[in-house]
């Protein structure tokens, strides 16, 4: 029986480019977190992230988002506009928080990323995850879950 910290979401349905009018399948890969807390991190995945990116922590929700070095440029933009136009301790607060858990990344030799190295000792079961590229928030989204001794 699974213990989930997150199960995967369903396939997304499949999206259309707006260039060529051509259904693009969603980019969605199966893998396996090494005993360092590492995945190897799809070519097509890499492509899109490119050799400078983040990851941001949210084992709460079972997941770590990689976000290109792009995306964390717009990120900033939005918090610092947030910031801003309201001088709230909630607009702080969150702005604190996201780059607090926010990562410096980077790709091993044989592609592999060190999402969180403590999370295997912690868990003491089987780690599997899931990979996609989110079109809409431009980011890679791992998703974590675990095994029981019983499903590996």
């Amino acid at each position: 029986m699974s213990q989930p910290i997150n199960l995967p979401t369903p396939l997304e349905s499949e999206q259309v480019d707006t260039a060529d009018s051509l259904p693009t399948p969603p980019l969605r890969f199966q893998r396996s977190i090494d005993v360092k807390g590492r995945i190897m991190i799809p070519e097509e995945i890499r492509e899109l992230l490119g050799e400078s990116f983040a990851s941001y922590q949210r084992l709460s929700h079972g997941e770590v988002l990689l976000y290109p070095e792009s995306g964390l440029t717009e990120i900033n933009h939005q918090l610092v506009t947030l910031a801003a136009d309201s001088l709230s301790a909630e607009s702080r607060a969150l702005k604190r928080l996201f780059f607090s858990r926010l990562r410096e990344a980077h790709y091993d030799t044989l592609g592999r990323v060190n999402i969180n190295p403590h999370l295997p000792e912690q868990c003491q079961l089987p780690i599997e995850a899931t990979i996609s590229w989110d079109r809409a928030r431009r980011v890679a989204v791992v998703k974590i879950f675990l095994l029981s001794q019983a499903d590996h």
